[in-house]
């Protein structure tokens, strides 16, 4: 998709995110840069009251007033994630179900036969990704994965601290040796890596620990290192403002996410 830059205006873009991660703002950053846009953000996604501008970039989950906010709008918006594929919008996402099939080719090739998936929360996201983990995971001859997902097992104790870890050390004792473990992200992963070591649970011997987005601070600073499937976010960013442009212009955009 090329685009022409042949405006007298730069167009007004309000970047309104409940969660990003700085790569997904590179790239929006890069095709603002590019095509001379006007940015308006504000760090605490606070919705800008009076606010008139060209378009709208968002990713939304738990923050009600976003979601309300951006479908009152009558101008082009794009979301960034899929917490709530009921509510029609274009979208630009990663390939959930890709991503972790990935991770069940990394575990196969290695010889491992005894899978996980733990996730902290449940969310549309990460019942895709689980999805694709245990397709591809019964595909290629793998045992079908534990599903460890914390806010079904535990409603109302999400952001309990010491309950979670404690109940993952108990699924972890439980679980068959040596145990390939995806997480949902690389926060997840560090919380399994942290009952491991104070469990006394080899990592990786014992069990193997892949997260999803290769988050640098969280997997290179870690007593071990952690492996990641690489997610592009700095591609999501940059063509979910590509598409945006698009439907600015008015120009025919597809109707299932990119």
């Amino acid at each position: 998709m090329r685009l022409e830059q042949n405006r007298e205006e730069p167009s007004n873009i309000l970047i309104l995110m409940e969660w990003y991660d700085h790569h997904i703002r590179q790239g929006i950053g890069r095709y603002a840069h590019e095509h001379n846009w006007h940015l308006t953000i504000d760090e605490r996604a606070s919705i800008p009251k009076g606010w008139q501008g060209d378009g709208v970039l968002t990713v939304f989950n738990k923050r009600t007033d976003i979601a309300q906010y951006v479908q009152q709008l009558n101008i082009p918006i794009v979301d960034m994630g899929l917490y709530h594929p009921e509510i029609k919008l274009p979208r630009v996402t990663g390939d959930s179900k890709r991503i972790s099939a990935l991770a069940a080719e990394h575990f196969a090739e290695r010889g491992y036969k005894h899978t996980a998936w733990f996730s902290r929360v449940g969310t549309p996201i990460e019942r895709m990704r689980y999805a694709g983990f245990r397709e591809s995971c019964l595909k290629l001859g793998l045992n079908e994965p534990l599903e460890w997902v914390w806010e079904r097992h535990s409603p109302g104790r999400v952001d309990s601290w010491k309950d979670l870890r404690n109940w993952l050390e108990k699924e972890l004792r439980k679980a068959p040796e040596p145990l390939a473990i995806l997480t949902y992200n690389d926060y997840d992963a560090s919380n399994i890596l942290y009952v491991c070591q104070n469990a006394d649970i080899d990592v990786p011997d014992t069990v193997a620990i892949l997260g999803i987005d290769d988050n640098e601070l969280i997997c290179l600073n870690q007593p071990v290192p952690l492996s990641s499937i690489i997610h592009d976010l700095f591609r999501v960013g940059y063509e979910a403002a590509e598409l945006l442009d698009a439907l600015i212009q008015g120009i025919h955009t597809p109707a299932t996410p990119d």
